[in-house]
């Protein structure tokens, strides 16, 4: 509901501004090289793939970070010869996500 309400955001912390911005400011800014995985095989090769650190996994689901985009490029080439893919994305953090990790 937040995120379809605010504009421009501010995060406050022990009395200082820690983040500020637009909705997409913050995101791009937190965006990181976080990817989503859905294939109708098991995606669990991900796990041994290098420069991939796997962030959550359950059949043909993955949620991972890749060390780089040649990393995530080289994983799509590879899930897409392993079999179908149902979708490969880059995952956005939510405005949630954000204030946790921008507070600690």
């Amino acid at each position: 509901m937040v995120e379809r309400l605010c504009d421009d955001l501010v995060i406050l912390a022990g009395g200082t501004i820690r983040a500020a911005g637009s909705r997409d400011g913050l995101r791009a800014q937190h965006a990181g090289s976080r990817y989503e995985l859905v294939s109708a095989g098991d995606a669990g090769w991900l796990r041994t793939e290098p420069g991939v650190t796997v962030v959550d996994f359950e059949g043909g689901y993955a949620l991972f970070d890749a060390d780089g985009p040649e990393t995530a490029q080289r994983v799509l080439r590879t899930a897409v010869e392993r079999g179908d893919v149902a979708s490969f994305a880059p995952k956005h953090p939510s405005l949630a996500q954000i204030f946790k990790e921008v507070i600690q």
